[in-house]
């Protein structure tokens, strides 16, 4: 079910990547032989958290976050391998690309930073702060991420923390853009969508073939849903044909509607129109396919030349306008979910993945060609570095 941007929501679709550490998702849990062998437990380490790695739009990444996308990307690529971590970051993890596990996870993670910066960015260019709401909401996210990771204080948080290669800094940042991004939705297209113009609600609309109809259902089933016997059958059969020719008489739009709406009152047997007062709005693939084929055939307050047979029974159909009051479903609180909502999200969404595909990325020295297989190589032990076993060969 699809429901109103909110905050938890923008926070799940903002982190979809992300696999458990922000508060309100699920939490990885590693052994502590795992976390032993672990190389990105050093990676974390290799550089000050404060070094700038690059900017995204102008915005600045720094190492702590750069390198929990490193070592959370990389504990990842290892898991899909089956492996604790991955020994040869050179090696071809695609063989018809030649792109090879360090070219993944340098792309991974770049993209990851360019969803976050170039929404930090965007957010700016409209002037959109946290303010004190969203100071409250990114304090009350960071403790929940720590009482998911049942840490009790942020003081305490450092060491557990980096075993998941976070901060609490790292941690702020995600709630902060978590909720620029609801805060960047309500500045373009109001909460609700309202601020949608037609011209884009129009062409939604046309390019999704969304369509609006109400409709008169004679049952062919009775009360235990069991058929209705013959006689019965065909004279709602013959109704329904009479309400079609009646309606097809009247050449007036919304007397034509009005007089439809009457028959429904008098005849409709759809236990679903109670809910849906204002008809049902959808598209391809979401109603009985003889139902939407009828459908689709209809202008604006035409009518079904004849009544439409499903298993729920025969249908008296008018098409009527779309539009983006029109209700697609219901939240959870059973407050309506609107057409214009449903448009503003899958265009805000549309713009967002546009803003990270045209980030624009400076590198500090030494970044961009990172060596990945350096980084994330196995630290040695003393005899190891002595190659005192050598020796005896």
């Amino acid at each position: 079910m699809k429901r109103y941007l909110s905050i938890a929501l923008a926070l799940a679709l903002l982190l979809g990547a992300l696999s458990g550490c922000a508060g309100g998702t699920e939490v990885r849990s590693y052994s502590e032989d795992a976390l032993n062998a672990d190389p990105g437990q050093r990676v974390m380490d290799a550089y000050s958290p404060d070094m700038v790695v690059m900017k995204i739009d102008g915005t600045e990444v720094r190492w702590d976050e750069y390198a929990f996308w490193l070592c959370s990307t990389a504990k990842d690529l290892a898991d899909e391998a089956g492996v604790t971590a991955i020994e040869d970051w050179n090696a071809v993890n695609d063989a018809e690309t030649g792109e090879t596990y360090a070219d993944m996870l340098r792309n991974t993670v770049l993209k990851n930073e360019k969803q976050f910066h170039s929404l930090e960015a965007k957010a700016a260019d409209y002037g959109l702060e946290l303010g004190e709401e969203g100071a409250a909401y990114v304090e009350q996210s960071l403790q929940e991420s720590l009482d998911s990771f049942s840490i009790p204080s942020e003081e305490e948080a450092g060491e557990l923390l980096h075993k998941y290669y976070l901060d609490t800094d790292v941690l702020r940042y995600q709630a902060k853009i978590a909720y620029l991004y609801l805060l960047l939705y309500q500045e373009m297209f109001g909460p609700e969508g309202e601020k949608l113009s037609e011209e884009e609600l129009n062409d939604y609309v046309a390019q999704n073939g969304y369509m609006t109809v109400k409709h008169i259902l004679f049952s062919t089933v009775d009360e235990n849903n069991e058929p209705i016997d013959e006689s019965a059958l065909q004279r709602k059969l013959d109704r329904a044909q009479r309400v079609i020719e009646r309606i097809q008489e009247i050449e007036d739009p919304e007397e034509r509607l009005r007089q439809f709406e009457r028959y429904m009152r008098d005849y409709n047997e759809d236990p679903g129109a109670e809910q849906y007062p204002g008809g049902y709005c959808f598209t391809a693939g979401q109603m009985d396919a003889a139902f939407e084929t009828a459908s689709a055939q209809l202008q604006p307050y035409e009518i079904t030349p004849e009544p439409v047979q499903t298993e729920h029974g025969y249908h008296v159909i008018l098409r009527i306008p779309t539009t983006g009051d029109d209700v697609l479903d219901y939240n959870e609180d059973g407050t309506p979910y609107l057409l214009r909502s449903d448009a503003a999200q899958a265009i805000y969404t549309s713009l967002v993945q546009a803003w990270i595909a045209d980030a624009e990325v400076e590198w500090s020295e030494g970044f961009e060609d990172l060596d990945i297989q350096t980084l994330f190589a196995k630290e040695e032990t003393f005899w190891e570095k002595a190659d005192i076993f050598h020796w005896f060969h």
